[in-house]
């Protein structure tokens, strides 16, 4: 009695470190891929939203949750068919001794099974990778709803949008219907089998015994053997579902993992000279630029840039403007390392824009963009994300937060700057961008690109940004290159240089008195 105790307990305690070994190995590896996959990603460049159909919350459902499906597969799959695999070998070798006539006949059951599963999880991967296609579907619909909840409350839209979850909802019915009839068919014709395989030995086996042929000892062993073999095949086709959402998730990284970094964010291997002190020295050349962009299908491209061409100075400040599709939104992606250029070249500080190494280039270039965007944690946190937090003094935030006229606001918060954003306070947009400008300068940059910075603000904070990129950067560095990329007349107004984008070239260089006196789009964009 005790050896059988203590055979039970090793072998309870081995399962349970074994299981403890495979899971932890594989949370491992998971944690891994997704590490990997999410610096790949970062080493595309925007393209990859457009041209490969990759949507944010396509990329957080595949990497958080579909990877656990992957896991499935070494954590599920990998157990059961070793398992199965030593449990046949077993089974057919001690069978085969025992009783061989019996064997055969017992043991074509069992290839008849596996054919069975092999035939049923072929069918269950192409359903389940439909079913988790429309699922996939749903869930984006649901981040995008809950993404812009305001604009659906405020507009009224949400019984439209129930109306539109019910429609999507009842489109994956037919394809969780044939789920269901494949998942349920698989485990009847399984069953049969295994009812077909046991009355067929009892048959034979008794009329083996009857006929001395066979002990009936001999025969139970071998109706036991094959009775374990087929409830470990009936397990392997219970995790089938499971397997063919691992498999469709395999492909889907195996896809992520098969792209290459981008010449544009790794390439760079020039260090950007800060100690430079020649004031005529160009911050920005783009040298006969031209650019196209794939369609929604890549079946076409549409070309946006056509030999773009201008240089700016270190210190100036410049206004970029023309109409809708002109090409002046590109120009600053283009600038920014967002894309590759098709030909020509962008230079910053007389290097080729690609050949600086990206943590340079983007600690010397920074981004004020029209919908001001925090992470969940403090204002300080915001303001020096990214940054070595060492380098980064309370004085500097300050300074920051002084040139950027926001300092009062702090002031006035609980806890300052280290007041939680979104739990314990809410801005206003005109606040919040004001906030991303002092951000912009804590990072000590260059260059400054602001794209539409005042496009959702009103009068009165648009007044405030405008005088803050009229004065407030400039007091706080005098050598800061400003660019911005805009359509509001109090704007162009205020920068002593205007460059007009049209038809995807600098059509007029000057300054806004002198262009809007002169024939041409700005006339037009004006009008």
């Amino acid at each position: 009695m005790v050896p059988a105790i203590i055979l039970l307990v090793a072998d309870g305690g081995i399962h349970f470190l074994s299981k403890i070994c495979l899971h932890y190995t594989l949370e491992l590896w998971i944690v891994s891929l997704r590490k990997k996959c999410l610096a790949l990603i970062s080493d595309q460049d925007m393209s990859i939203f457009s041209t490969q159909h990759l949507s944010a919350s396509d990329l957080t459902t595949l990497l958080m949750n579909d990877t656990r499906d992957l896991r499935n597969i070494l954590s599920e799959l990998l157990p059961v068919v070793l398992e199965l695999i030593s449990l046949c070998l077993g089974a057919v070798i001690w069978s085969m001794v025992v009783a061989w006539k019996l064997t055969f006949v017992g043991f074509s059951f069992v290839f008849l099974s596996l054919v069975v599963t092999t035939f049923c999880g072929t069918i269950l991967l192409v359903i389940e990778t439909r079913y988790k296609t429309k699922i996939a579907s749903l869930e984006d619909f649901c981040h995008r709803a809950f993404t812009g909840i305001k604009t659906v409350k405020s507009l009224g839209l949400s019984e439209r949008m129930i109306k539109e979850y019910e429609v999507m909802v009842a489109s994956t019915v037919p394809i969780g219907l044939k789920r269901a009839i494949a998942d349920g068919f698989g485990e009847s014709i399984l069953q049969l089998c295994t009812t077909a395989a046991s009355t067929t030995i009892l048959y034979y086996g008794v009329r083996l015994v009857s006929g001395h042929s066979y002990t009936l000892e001999q025969m139970l062993l071998v109706l036991t053997m094959l009775m374990f073999t087929i409830a470990g095949i009936s397990s392997l086709l219970k995790r089938l579902p499971a397997v063919s959402r691992g498999q469709r998730a395999a492909q889907l990284i195996e896809r992520l993992l098969s792209y290459r970094p981008l010449p544009i964010e790794t390439g760079g291997t020039l260090a950007l000279n800060s100690r430079s002190k020649d004031s005529e020295q160009v911050a920005v050349a783009f040298n006969s630029v031209c650019y196209s962009y794939a369609s929604a299908n890549a079946d076409h491209f549409k070309t946006v840039l056509r030999g773009a061409t201008f240089h700016i100075k270190k210190g100036e400040s410049v206004a970029i403007l023309g109409p809708s599709g002109s090409g002046k939104s590109t120009i600053a992606a283009l600038f920014l390392r967002l894309y590759d250029t098709d030909r020509g070249s962008i230079e910053v500080f007389g290097r080729p824009v690609g050949m600086i190494r990206a943590d340079d280039f983007r600690s010397a270039v920074t981004m004020v963009v029209q919908k001001p965007q925090f992470f969940e944690g403090t204002i300080r946190e915001n303001l020096i994300y990214g940054t070595s937090h060492s380098c980064v003094s309370d004085e500097a935030i300050g300074r920051a937060l002084k040139a950027a006229n926001v300092t009062s606001i702090i002031e006035r918060l609980p806890k300052g700057l280290d007041t939680c954003y979104g739990n314990e306070v809410l801005f206003s947009l005109g606040e919040l961008q004001r906030l991303c400008i002092a951000r912009a300068l804590v990072r000590k940059p260059r260059i400054i690109v602001f794209d539409e910075p005042t496009s959702h603000l009103d009068e009165a904070n648009t007044k405030i940004v405008v005088n803050l990129m009229q004065h407030g950067i400039k007091q706080f560095n005098k050598d800061i290159t400003v660019i911005t990329i805009t359509h509001d007349p109090n704007i162009m107004r205020i920068f002593p240089r205007v460059l007009v984008v049209d038809k995807g070239q600098v059509s007029q260089d000057g300054t806004f008195e002198q262009l809007r006196s002169t024939e041409g789009p700005l006339q037009e964009l004006l009008a």
